[in-house]
């Protein structure tokens, strides 16, 4: 008896990895990242952007980053909190989900946290990206593209697959098409078309910032490009964090209520299911334990805690201090 219960062992310790992998896959927590890096090493023109979801994004022409706008939308109507402009369409918005009794309690029944968390771990990411880009030297500039290719090569990246493949159009095809409001739904669109540009602005900002980071590594490279390149980087990531975190708020006060007030709770687990089949298994440890700390520093922290410990079996959550220390640590020590 003893023999079969120690060979039985190892296959019971496999089978119980599987399993918290995939009760973190089953909320959608995780996203998979890969970690090519750009070979063009050549130094972008530093700008300032306007508003991320305004229009505005890159066009890598040459060595050079230049602005491309895209649709706008229209202007804006009113004033909520004495300094974010609402537009006609998000007006449109407001009202509908007035209507329609939507409060705080939405997020209840949202059932796609791990892309909130996903976004908000990004938005802490880049900051923390931003802060040791402002200290480094030429010494340390290795340890910068080390951090570059964790953010943007393995969160922005996985963030933005399923995003721009899924889960994007699974929304606009959500709140588009409501029979009882042509009004509501060119609304949303509209909505929608700025969160894709926002989304094109972090895309390409993430791409000039790798770049960045493989020329501040570049000895064959004059110093003082180098130099400019590690600024530039500091300059960039912070203006990644404000892009984002502007999505985040338009995510939160128009899609998330919508979501959870249009979108029945077994359909949103069935689209759940949808991306599962998508996802890898190995990278979801390492997305977790970033969206574990980026709620625990949350602006909102009692309550994303208690949808966090809601949504995540008891199992994963036992594991995330082994996996913090094996896997997430080693890829972000230099941000300590």
């Amino acid at each position: 008896m003893a023999r079969i219960t120690t060979l039985s062992l190892p296959r019971f310790r496999l089978r119980l990895v599987i399993f918290c992998i995939t009760v973190i896959l089953s909320v959608g927590v995780a996203f998979p990242g890969s970690c090519l890096k750009s070979s063009d090493g050549s130094r972008n023109k530093e700008y300032r952007s306007r508003s991320c979801a305004s229009g505005w994004y890159l066009s890598s022409t040459g060595t050079e980053d230049k602005l491309r706008r895209v649709p706008s939308q229209p202007e804006s109507l009113t004033v909520r909190g004495g300094d974010e402009p609402i537009s006609g369409e998000k007006e449109v918005i407001r009202k509908y989900l007035e209507s329609m009794g939507s409060t705080a309690t939405s997020l209840d029944k949202f059932h796609i946290h791990g892309w909130r968390w996903h976004t908000r771990s990004l938005i802490r990411e880049t900051g923390r990206l931003h802060t040791l880009a402002s200290k480094t030297s030429l010494p340390n500039a290795i340890l910068l593209q080390e951090a570059t290719d964790y953010v943007v090569n393995f969160n922005l990246r996985g963030l933005h697959k399923v995003e721009a493949d899924l889960f994007f159009p699974w929304m606009r095809k959500q709140l588009t098409s409501l029979p009882q409001s042509s009004e509501v739904s060119r609304a949303f669109s509209s909505v929608m078309t700025e969160l894709e540009n926002g989304r094109l602005t972090v895309s390409q900002l993430g791409k000039t910032i790798q770049r960045n980071a493989d020329l501040a590594v570049d000895t064959r490279k004059p110093d003082q490009d180098r130099v400019a390149a590690i600024q530039t980087i500091a300059d960039q990531s912070m203006e990644l964090q404000e892009c984002a975190r502007s999505m985040m708020q338009l995510e939160d006060n128009y899609l998330v209520p919508a979501i959870a007030g249009l979108v029945p709770e077994r359909d949103q687990r069935s689209f759940n299911n949808k991306v599962l089949r998508g996802l890898g298994l190995l990278d979801s440890r390492l997305h977790l334990v970033s969206m574990y700390e980026a709620v625990t520093q949350d602006e909102n922290r009692l309550k994303e805690e208690e949808l966090f410990q809601k949504a995540i079996p008891s199992v994963p959550q036992m594991m995330i201090p082994r996996w913090k220390r094996k896997l997430y640590v080693p890829k972000t020590y230099m941000f300590e």
